[in-house]
């Protein structure tokens, strides 16, 4: 996989930073890393401008940024851990795969599911992010999303704006979303609620078409209903 240098050059730099926290200074790192200390001036320079890095005299420790970034990533994983009881309770009722998605960086993050027994099944997608509007669960948790959001989906997807409403409209009235996926052919069930860990969270189903029957659907948006209710009730304690 071919790589950005600039960029490998500033992995490199916080790496031994972190390393030598608040020990190293620049001729230390320009000796370390074999980096022009022009060169390696301008990359500090920049990363102290991010507050990825601080300079404390003259030595170089990592910057709050991180720290914030760690947080955020945190929060993730308390999301993560705190929700996987539920998505097994859905798992084993129902024996489909379920995922877990948020929002990030403009666009969905998986980041747990719970996959299914049966010999036909999706394969994993923890880790990967696509656009809110090719997915059941990505249109449930834009519902939730400011409007600015919406603004920003029907402009980067070339959707009419209105139309892009009406369905999360739609979305917000009944409170869960149903998409069939042509391209793997199987529907997703999603729902989706705000307020946890100060993000919105997404739960979908993911059910083969040749299992997929209205009755089904109809059972499997009560129940995720109901833990939508739970999950939120858990939360506020």
């Amino acid at each position: 996989m071919k790589t950005i240098q600039s960029i490998d050059r500033a992995m490199l730099i916080l790496e031994y930073i972190a390393q030598h926290n608040n020990t190293c200074t620049l001729t230390d790192i320009s000796t370390a890393l074999e980096l022009k200390l022009p060169t390696l001036h301008g990359f500090l320079v920049t990363l102290e401008a991010w507050n990825v890095v601080s300079k404390n005299g003259n030595k170089y420790s990592l910057g709050g940024k991180l720290f914030e970034l760690g947080k955020v990533f945190e929060s993730h994983l308390s999301v993560q851990a705190i929700l996987h009881p539920y998505l097994e309770q859905l798992a084993a009722e129902f024996d489909e795969t379920i995922y877990l998605a948020i929002p990030s960086n403009k666009k969905l993050l998986y980041i747990d599911e719970v996959e299914s027994k049966h010999p036909l099944r999706l394969s994993s997608i923890v880790g990967t992010t696509e656009a809110y509007e090719t997915s059941a669960i990505g249109m449930a948790v834009l519902a939730n999303l400011p409007e600015a959001f919406w603004q920003e989906t029907a402009a980067q997807s070339g959707m009419e704006l209105e139309l892009l409403q009406s369905k999360l409209l739609d979305i917000q009235k009944k409170g869960y979303y149903i998409h069939r996926k042509p391209n793997c052919d199987c529907y997703c069930i999603a729902v989706a609620l705000s307020g946890i860990h100060h993000t919105t969270i997404g739960i979908s189903m993911f059910i083969p078409a040749y299992r997929y029957t209205e009755e089904l659907a109809q059972k499997v948006i009560d129940v995720m209903v109901k833990m939508r209710g739970r999950i939120r009730a858990e939360w506020k304690r």
